[in-house]
């Protein structure tokens, strides 16, 4: 049995839902317009764009290559990652961090870091 790729209204929902369960906002268009271009030129639909904008302001993903791979192997498009589309992310990844729209994953898992070990800490401040 094969499955039927989603219909745009279907993927819609079935995002809307997502978000909700996780507790994520749609994302403001200023700001995120870049990013969302980026998915879009990347072969990401428009409705794939706008959660993989979410994604990465969930702060759960490392970059714009992580969260652009995370959301293609998904499945949600139905579609496997071509060579060509992984060249594609990487490309648009470094664009987007040397234009500052998105974090390098770099500075992400230093941050990550950081606030680990300053939880840590907290945790034996009140003995």
């Amino acid at each position: 049995m094969t499955d039927k790729p989603l219909s745009e209204a279907e993927r819609k929902r079935y995002v809307d839902g997502i978000d909700k369960a996780l507790g994520l906002t749609s994302p403001a268009q200023g700001a995120t317009k870049p990013v969302r271009d980026a998915f879009v030129e990347c072969g990401f639909t428009l409705v794939e764009a706008d959660l993989g904008v979410r994604m990465l302001e969930s702060g759960r993903y490392f970059g714009f290559a992580d969260a652009a791979t995370s959301l293609r192997s998904s499945g949600i498009g139905g579609a496997a990652m071509s060579p060509i589309m992984r060249t594609a992310i990487e490309a648009k990844a470094r664009q987007l961090e040397e234009a500052g729209h998105v974090k390098t994953e770099r500075a992400q898992l230093a941050e990550a870091r950081r606030g680990s070990k300053s939880a840590g800490s907290s945790k034996g401040a009140g003995r």
